[in-house]
């Protein structure tokens, strides 16, 4: 049976760290590893954790971001834009703006935010630039 579950930024910030944590177990000559903690240990065939901890490396790098690489709520991206929320949350729908979703959250790229508000600059400057011409065509 296939179990799917919907996994929020924690999850995949607790898969990252679990893969860096027990990463080095997965080269371990032995056959069985005993993991133990305060609350108890658990043993666990060492080839069945490395295929887990791969497995966890790759549900953790395709669903966030990728290391080092801020994500943003649309009310923060709404704020480095300088518009609402409402407007951030419609250039996504039109897909103007990339973002993901986690559960029913949407997460941006802090990166492609600011290349979005570098290119809409660059737009508002050239629109700028053909008015001006305009209207010292107009005046003459």
């Amino acid at each position: 049976m296939i179990r799917q579950i919907e996994v929020d930024d924690s999850v995949v910030a607790a898969a990252r760290a679990a893969t860096s944590v027990l990463g080095f177990l997965k080269s371990s000559p032995k056959e069985r590893i005993t993991i133990a903690a305060s609350n108890g240990s658990v043993t666990i065939d060492s080839v069945i954790l490395g295929q887990m901890v791969d497995l966890i490396g790759r549900i953790a790098e395709e669903t966030g971001a990728a290391d080092g690489e801020n994500e943003l709520t649309p009310q923060e991206a709404a704020e480095i834009l300088k518009m609402s929320r409402p407007t951030v949350m419609r250039l996504i729908a039109a897909g103007k703006l990339g973002a993901r979703q986690v559960g029913s959250h949407h997460r941006l790229s802090e990166a492609e935010v600011l290349k979005f508000k570098a290119e809409q600059a660059t737009i508002r400057r050239r629109g700028l630039d053909d008015l001006a011409a305009f209207t010292q065509d107009f005046d003459r």
